[in-house]
């Protein structure tokens, strides 16, 4: 009888701690988009100078409530990012064209969640961490989580003046 109450009292240890650490994102989606410069620049000599493009990359995440998710850090194939996480109040969202169909890329959320940006910036290159995955990391009730991201979309180029 004592290991039988010992089982039951150390599980639901377990299952409570557990349910204390659960984060609220409930989803999240992966955007990246090159940005080209539309202006051709030249040297003195009136040679035209390469311009590289810039990726930028994003995430949407929908989330329980209205509780801003505590992330501290993005894993982004390979790349350490730092978020800026800002709140998004209009639906749905229009992130763009997608580039492999051209058709627009349009996110919403059910009653009573939001939705939040994810901007982010390079932290560090991350040697260790392989593959082609997208992870999240932060604390939630004082415990730390990370989350896999699985949908990834590219996203059409856009030329800026």
């Amino acid at each position: 009888m004592k290991i039988i109450f010992i089982a039951v009292m150390v599980s639901s240890f377990v299952f409570s701690s557990c349910a204390q650490s659960r984060h609220n994102i409930i989803s999240a989606k992966a955007f990246y988009q090159e940005k080209i410069s539309g202006v051709a620049i030249a040297d003195d000599n009136g040679q035209v100078m390469g311009s590289t493009p810039d990726t930028l990359r994003w995430l949407i995440i929908e989330c329980k409530g209205t509780e801003r998710p505590m992330i501290d850090s993005v894993f982004f194939f390979g790349k350490v990012y730092t978020p800026n996480i800002s709140s998004l109040h209009e639906y749905p969202i229009l992130t763009g064209k997608r580039k492999s169909d051209g058709k627009d890329a349009a996110i919403s959320t059910r009653p009573g969640n939001r939705l939040w940006r994810v901007e982010l910036t390079l932290h560090a290159i991350d040697h260790s961490f392989k593959g082609s995955q997208i992870v999240l990391t932060g604390i939630a009730s004082g415990k730390r989580f990370w989350m896999t991201v699985k949908t990834v979309m590219e996203l059409e180029a856009e030329i800026r003046g």
